[in-house]
């Protein structure tokens, strides 16, 4: 009788299997995936609080979309504590030399690469869907008269969330490829996200022009549906087209450098 080994059938699969395994298996990811629930939980009330006592202080009735506090929350504040997770799957290897194991067990580098990409990506697609939802209904219910809940409006920006959550950690995981240290990583991972709004907040033309399509800016476009200068999917792809080029520059550095 054949034995359907699906590690030798599928060497993909095996190497998916190796680092969801690696990921799990440290107490760092429960931490973090935990952290990232509790800070979009946490200041969702209060930044719905917040806006309704600003409309009841001026006198104002603005309504505002809870999909959008939500957004905002998790581009901000959220997404750092997501790129953290997302970087150990390769700067925690290069710390402790693990890599060169790795390595042998998978000489496949561009295999490697996308087994890390698919176990990231699925996990912080789930954790963006939970996160979006735990940012949603908080934010929402503060707000009272002063929210505008549109049902397929959240639906999407839920959706979007998740989305965006998982592109950012799989970007992540090519910076950190191409950095190898956590520090350099993150502090670059928040440049990343930081300098296109400084660069946005600077009303110089060509800046603002620029800025429109990095990943932070499209992706926060994608989020927030109807705010950007373009269509949200565009922001999207504007995002998708980064992690597309973040796989091929790391999979070329990974080729040529040493372990």
């Amino acid at each position: 009788m054949t034995t359907w080994n699906l590690s030798t059938q599928h060497p993909l699969i095996g190497a998916v299997a190796a680092e969801w395994t690696k990921l799990w298996t440290v107490r760092s990811t429960r931490w973090l995936v935990c952290g990232s629930v509790l800070l979009m939980a946490a200041p969702a009330p209060s930044a719905g609080l917040t806006l309704a006592n600003n409309n009841e202080a001026d006198g104002l009735h603005t309504l505002y979309k809870p999909g959008d506090v939500a957004g905002g929350t998790a581009f901000y504040m959220v997404q750092l504590m997501v790129a953290a997770l997302a970087m150990l799957m390769m700067t925690a290897e290069y710390g402790t030399g693990s890599i060169r194991s790795t390595l042998q067990w998978v000489p496949d580098r561009g295999r490697l690469l996308l087994a890390k990409s698919v176990v990231i990506g699925a996990v912080t697609l789930v954790m963006g869907f939970v996160i979006a939802v735990v940012g949603v209904l908080p934010a929402d219910l503060p707000l009272g008269r002063y929210s505008d809940v549109q049902p397929g409006r959240v639906a999407c920006q839920v959706a979007a969330i998740a989305v965006y959550i998982c592109l950012s950690s799989v970007f992540t995981v090519y910076l950190a490829t191409l950095i190898r240290s956590a520090p350099a990583t993150l502090t670059t991972a928040f440049l990343v996200m930081a300098v296109p709004a400084v660069m946005q907040a600077s009303g110089i033309p060509p800046l603002v022009w620029t800025s429109q399509y990095t990943p932070a800016i499209g992706g926060r476009n994608f989020i927030m549906i109807d705010t950007g200068p373009y269509p949200a999917p565009v922001g999207s792809a504007v995002q998708l087209a980064w992690v597309v080029g973040g796989f091929f520059a790391a999979r070329l550095v990974l080729d040529r450098r040493d372990a």
